[in-house]
């Protein structure tokens, strides 16, 4: 019998996107395994690959050195009819390059990212090519209005407080699916601690991993080095990701502690299983990844409006702090390190249940649905 196919609106543009879709797929395989035929779709690549590179420039440039500019523009286009007026537009662009997503003949159509779902699923109602259209929403707070499409059928949410603010945007109740956010299956992993401490050469003193991403955004050097100057005794992974300039930078720097710069990384959640303490930007995916394995967390860089939702879920859940000032970083980081706090942070994530089991729920919800 012919697989069940489920197709999956994404993009590159922002590795959270890509990143969400691929731990959704890993979470069915893992609970149904060879059941369904699962296949990616980057969404740009419906649109000229001139436009595509123009896009992701501009959203490159603007979130990293821009960031006023890039917050004005979330909150002007944070309205429902500015979004429609982008849905007409949008769909004059791609509708011809849609058939092919009828030609791949999806049973359920699944977007990490707010825009396609206007488009594909109006193009799909035109057709009578009737399938559930479902989307992911990585954020922990406030909703964007590009999120909101009346074609939409489910949400999944991370957190009560994301399905709140859905509802107050009109949402009805039995279209929000608050089942937690499933990240991949590694973070779902017992690693060997002694094991992966020996692995790189870690004996003794606590273990943080700062990454700083790919953009390489908020001053990670200078921030590392006032970390390197005021915090004693500690091992630092350093993780750069596809910055190779960034990765050569940093590995020419002294450091007085035993700090390790990593490049792109294969499995984070390795890093992450030995680690005390975790600094990262405020990404919905990468905020998910240190809440799964319950790891105290600063973030420490924040793209404004589309981010801040997801900073301010980290301190309001007891998780750990926010602090951009890289002057304050270092004493917030001992701070953060201390018996009390590694023990308050602990205890605050024993009590938080939707991390627990998030990749299953959402593996058996679209199961029902199929």
């Amino acid at each position: 019998m012919e697989k069940k196919k489920i197709l999956y609106l994404t993009t590159k543009m922002g590795a959270g996107h890509m990143a969400a879709a691929e731990a959704i797929k890993q979470s069915v395989e893992k609970y149904y395994p060879g059941q369904y035929e699962q296949i990616t779709l980057d969404i740009f690549c419906l649109l000229s690959s001139g436009f595509e590179k123009f896009v992701s420039s501009l959203y490159k440039n603007s979130s990293k050195h821009a960031k006023l500019s890039y917050k004005a523009f979330f909150e002007i286009t944070n309205k429902t009819e500015l979004v429609n007026t982008f849905d007409k537009k949008g769909y004059r662009l791609i509708k011809k390059n849609l058939q092919k997503l009828i030609d791949i003949g999806p049973d359920l159509v699944m977007s990490t990212y707010p825009f396609p779902v206007y488009s594909v699923s109006r193009f799909f109602a035109e057709k009578h090519h009737k399938v559930p259209f479902i989307n992911i929403i990585t954020d922990t707070g406030e909703v964007h209005a590009s999120w909101i499409c009346d074609r939409v059928d489910s949400y999944l949410v991370p957190t009560e407080e994301t399905a709140f603010f859905l509802q107050e945007r009109g949402v009805r109740e039995k279209k929000i699916k608050t089942l937690g956010f499933a990240v991949k299956q590694n973070f779902y992993k017992k690693y060997d601690l002694n094991q992966t401490r020996k692995k790189l050469k870690i004996k003794d003193g606590h273990v943080v991993l700062y990454f700083m991403g790919n953009l390489g955004m908020g001053n990670g050097k200078e921030k590392l080095e006032l970390i390197d100057k005021n915090c004693k005794d500690i091992n630092i992974l350093v993780v750069c990701g596809n910055n190779k300039n960034l990765f050569e930078k940093l590995n020419k720097c002294q450091y007085s502690n035993k700090v390790k710069i990593f490049g792109f990384v294969e499995d984070m959640a390795e890093l992450m299983s030995i680690s005390d303490a975790v600094i990262t930007k405020a990404g919905g995916v990468s905020i998910m990844e240190t809440i799964t394995m319950k790891k105290p967390t600063i973030v420490t860089e924040v793209v404004p409006g589309q981010e801040e939702p997801n900073a301010r879920f980290i301190e309001s859940m007891g998780f750990g702090y926010v602090e951009t000032r890289p002057e304050a970083l270092a004493f917030k980081l001992k701070y953060l390190l201390t018996e009390s706090e590694q023990k308050r942070i602990s205890a605050n994530y024993a009590n938080y249940q939707l991390i627990n089991k998030a990749d299953e729920r959402v593996a058996d919800y679209l199961n029902s649905l199929l």
